[in-house]
């Protein structure tokens, strides 16, 4: 919902000012990258509960964030935790999940 993409947008907000700062004090891309790799991977063990939920409301809403945020930051793991959510025994979030992929 619309809580939940304030959500994504003030966190994507915040990585983009700190790669910002960063730039500007000369940082390698590769350390960038991976620092974008290392903040989705603090995100991960919440998205894979949410995913693994009862929860449609949950499932779905990992979606959201593996489209929209997570997919920038780190696409791998994007991938595989969409691949997860197209087996899905609700038609709308396996669906959901295709077109996120």
């Amino acid at each position: 919902g619309e809580a939940n993409s304030a959500i994504i947008e003030v966190y994507q907000s915040q990585i983009v000012n700190e790669e910002m700062a960063s730039l500007s004090t000369n940082f390698d891309s590769k350390e960038i990258a991976g620092s974008r790799q290392h903040r989705v991977l603090l995100l991960l063990p919440a998205l894979l509960d949410a995913a693994c939920s009862d929860s449609a409301m949950a499932r779905m809403l990992v979606i959201d964030w593996l489209s929209g945020f997570v997919h920038k930051m780190d696409a791998e793991a994007a991938f595989f935790l969409v691949s997860f959510l197209l087996k899905d025994p609700d038609p709308a979030i396996s669906s959901a999940a295709k077109r996120a992929s």
